[in-house]
């Protein structure tokens, strides 16, 4: 029976949930989300593939260090797209080498929607 709100059907919001490393985890579980913690490429895999099962979750944020470690079938899983949306995110390391912002954030919009897209200031 689903969840009643003044005679209303309440909408029950899809969970996020991140899946990363320990370190990293701790930071993102003080802000209050919910954190699957994985100390290997394989760990990661094997954590997000049931993940990915679960009805409820609506995004799945994973580091990409793991995501360079996973099997060709999970990534074609991750950038075809589909429900739960999984989105990479760069690890710590990475935020000190990267590009300017507005690169990273551009090569996320084309990998996501398919369309090169300049940003300028």
């Amino acid at each position: 029976m689903s969840p009643i709100l003044n005679g209303a059907k309440r909408q029950i919001m899809p969970r996020v949930v991140v899946l990363t490393d320990y370190d990293t985890g701790l930071g993102f579980q003080l802000a209050g989300v919910e954190v699957f913690k994985a100390k290997s490429s394989a760990e990661a895999e094997a954590g997000l593939c049931n993940l990915l099962l679960d009805k409820d979750i609506g995004i799945i944020a994973v580091s990409e260090d793991f995501i360079e470690g996973f099997s060709e079938r999970v990534r074609k899983r991750i950038e075809g797209g589909g429900h739960p949306i999984v989105f990479p995110f760069p690890s710590i390391k990475k935020w000190e080498e990267a590009a300017p912002a507005e690169e990273y954030v551009a090569r996320l919009i084309r990998r996501a929607i398919g369309y090169h897209l300049k940003i300028r200031r």
